[in-house]
C-alpha cells in the first residue's frame, strides 16, 4: 500500500468519525458534508485501485 492510499484511508476513517459526532450533536447539515467527504475519499482509493490493475 502507497502512502496515497493510506491517506484516503485515513480520510476516509477521520470523515466517519467525524461525521458521526455532528449525528450525536444533531447537526445535520455538518454531518452531510462529513459524509460526502468519506464519500469522495472512498472514491479516490477505489480509482487507485483501478488505476494499479490498468498498468499491471
Amino acid at each position: 500500500m502507497n502512502v496515497t492510499r493510506l491517506l484516503h484511508v485515513v480520510w476516509f476513517f477521520l470523515a466517519l468519525v467525524v461525521a458521526g459526532l455532528f449525528v450525536i450533536e444533531g447537526k445535520p447539515a455538518q454531518t452531510l458534508v462529513w459524509g460526502f467527504s468519506a464519500v469522495v475519499a472512498a472514491t479516490f482509493f477505489w480509482k487507485s485501485l483501478e488505476d494499479d490493475a490498468t498498468e499491471a
